[in-house]
């Protein structure tokens, strides 16, 4: 989770206010901030009483109506019967496997980099051997002349090489 906890005020008219950017926001503005990965508080602006569970809880229900990611009918009613016994279990269960996940990605993160770094290092030696050909095939000189000089006689050079080989070939 971030670093620093965004602290959201939830007021008498259940309007949601976010004091640190001085506007109201809505239950989609507070799930895309947890999506992002920043922590958030919602607390009652009156008695201070900490209502993030309820929000949270209040946009999953909300998804849930919009069948963005739908839970089980069948879960749903475990958790209504058997309430707090089964929530802690849930919660345990739940905290576990988000610590798992987080983990398993950040290890493939790290392998992704490895490989991006091997990559690197494959391609550098795949690529060395041609760069040194075009180095060696480069005309020298820095000015422009000297280039087109060094090109002139590249192209002499290869004329007459084409030229042996077609001697070759005609007498062969």
């Amino acid at each position: 989770m971030a670093a620093e906890t965004i602290t959201i005020k939830k007021y008498s008219n259940r309007k949601l206010y976010d004091p640190g950017q001085s506007r109201y926001v809505t239950l989609e503005e507070i799930a895309e901030m947890v999506r992002q990965g920043k922590a958030i508080r919602v607390v009652d602006a009156d008695s201070d009483e900490d209502l993030t569970s309820v929000t949270l809880a209040q946009i999953l229900l909300e998804g849930e109506k919009q069948k963005r990611h739908p839970l089980p009918v069948e879960f749903l009613h475990q958790l209504v019967q058997y309430g707090e016994a089964m929530q802690a279990l849930l919660q345990q269960a739940v905290a576990s496997n988000v610590d798992a996940f987080v983990k398993a990605q950040r290890e493939g993160e790290k392998q992704l980099q490895e490989l991006a770094k091997a990559g690197g290092k494959l391609a550098e030696s795949w690529l060395a051997p041609t760069e040194s050909l075009w180095r060696g095939m480069a005309p020298r000189g820095t000015d422009e002349g000297n280039r087109t000089a060094a090109l002139k006689a590249e192209v002499e050079a290869l004329k007459a090489r084409l030229r042996e080989l077609e001697e070759k070939l005609t007498r062969g």
